[in-house]
């Protein structure tokens, strides 16, 4: 039941429900996270970093309203730094508060806004 996103110059859309994607860093047990609010975003950083996969671990969430699905990723996992990409909008401000709501709940994990 996962979903793909689909994008070309004429068309943004997904086929399937949508899902959030978790991708591994090259970091074995890495202390930092990343929250994407979309892929294009998470594309853009790689671009910019010229990088296959971040050092460390990645949710895209490819919709805000998925937030929930990507916290029991970071429950006590011993991730130190969680740092978040969301749009500069009101989804993605009410994101980024639960978000640091959430963050506040775990043991030494802090939320660094993007």
């Amino acid at each position: 039941d996962e979903g793909h996103e689909l994008r070309n110059p004429f068309f943004k859309g997904s086929l399937g429900a949508k899902s959030i994607s978790f991708v591994r860093g090259t970091t074995p047990k890495p202390a930092t996270i990343h929250l994407f609010e979309g892929v294009m975003d998470f594309l853009s950083v790689l671009t910019r970093l010229n990088a296959l996969r971040l050092n460390s671990d990645t949710i895209v969430l490819n919709s805000v309203a998925l937030l929930p699905r990507a916290l029991p990723y970071l429950q006590q996992y011993g991730y130190r730094t969680a740092y978040s990409w969301f749009d500069h909008d009101a989804a993605g401000e009410a994101a980024r508060l639960a978000f640091h709501a959430f963050c506040q709940t775990q043991t030494d994990l802090t939320h660094k806004p993007m």
